[in-house]
């Protein structure tokens, strides 16, 4: 079942809304955005790289920093019902003098696997032990399946991380 996550309470990251990505580098066993058959299951790995503007971490607020996204998404058929779509992998926030603000694992799935192209993921990410919530998408730009051209879009987090 998906779940919800609650963005209105304030937390220790704040700002990480609606960044873009860029692929420098892809690969894969499949096309993750294609349903799968007769039990099948298919994989892709993004390294994503982007820029922010302001995030506010542990009560600083800081600007013009820079984020590397590395995911990998798995699609596995599992009968008649829908595929099941899960992600994992790591974030890294810097700050614009290349600083590391926080490196983040990830872990989440996408809950309406056919969605035209486009993945959109959701779960939760830990740092040291603390928890907080991710959302982003993933768009077949190409409609070829996973390429350098894919889209990262809308990533955004929030938690006690």
């Amino acid at each position: 079942a998906a779940k919800r996550l609650d963005w209105t309470n304030p937390q220790d990251v704040t700002g990480a809304n609606n960044w873009n990505g860029t692929v420098s580098t892809v690969s894969s066993t499949g096309n993750i955005f294609s349903e799968q058959a007769g039990g099948a299951s298919v994989s892709a790995t993004y390294t994503f790289g982007g820029n922010w503007t302001t995030l506010t971490h542990k009560n600083t607020t800081y600007a013009n920093g820079s984020f590397t996204l590395n995911i990998t998404v798995t699609r596995t058929d599992v009968g008649s019902n829908p595929d099941q779509l899960t992600v994992t992998g790591t974030l890294t926030v810097k700050d614009s003098g290349g600083n590391t603000l926080f490196t983040a694992n990830l872990t989440g799935e996408a809950p309406d696997p056919v969605s035209e192209g486009s993945l959109k993921f959701s779960g939760f990410y830990s740092i040291g032990g603390k928890l907080g919530g991710f959302r982003f998408s993933l768009t077949d730009v190409a409609h070829s399946g996973p390429s350098a051209g894919d889209a990262l879009t809308d990533l955004n987090f929030q938690g006690n991380a």
